[in-house]
């Protein structure tokens, strides 16, 4: 159910209708910068190794660049868990929706283990302007919070003509990132 929403979000993501569950999960993955599907001003990886922070993104395929697929896992309530690799650090991504009368999100939670890659980097958003109010993200019409067990800053830089949110990664990093539009 989710690859056939995934294959016709990717086809047609401008006329995208959000009924199910299903639905919400393809399109927000596709959105908000997922390591299998990659779009909406995404260019490159979202993880990568930086010598400083003003070293350019890494361009290329995942494959290309050392990510490997390992597969997913279902929640009982049939929400899925995709898992990555890269380096020896395991990635595990679980996206959420949730939805109420007033407001729509996506709740993602990113949980990194095994061996630690120095000077990692998550990139979390890459928009023509990103600005910080009230402790949220506002960039191409949404508004993303970032909460991390990782001490360290994010980092906001330009990149040409394009500010990128950059957030550390260690490790034993739990990060949560909630998206509202």
């Amino acid at each position: 159910m989710l690859t056939s929403h995934l294959t016709a979000l990717k086809s047609h993501p401008e006329s995208a209708t959000l009924k199910h569950p299903g639905d919400v999960i393809a399109h927000s993955l596709l959105t908000f910068n997922c390591f299998a599907c990659h779009a909406r001003n995404q260019v490159g990886v979202p993880l990568a190794k930086l010598a400083s922070p003003s070293q350019a993104w890494p361009e290329g395929t995942g494959k290309d660049l050392g990510f490997r697929f390992t597969g997913y896992r279902l929640s009982p309530d049939k929400r899925p868990t995709f898992l990555y690799e890269f380096g020896g650090l395991f990635i595990q991504d679980t996206p959420n929706p949730v939805e109420s009368d007033t407001e729509k999100e996506l709740i993602r939670e990113l949980r990194f283990s095994g061996s630690a890659v120095e000077n990692l980097w998550f990139r979390a958003a890459r928009a023509s302007t990103i600005k910080v109010d009230d402790d949220w993200y506002r960039f191409d019409g949404l508004q993303m919070r970032v909460e991390s067990t990782n001490s360290a800053k994010p980092l906001i830089r330009q990149q040409g003509d394009a500010a990128e949110l950059l957030l550390p990664v260690s490790a034993s990093t739990v990060m949560t990132l909630r998206f509202r539009w």
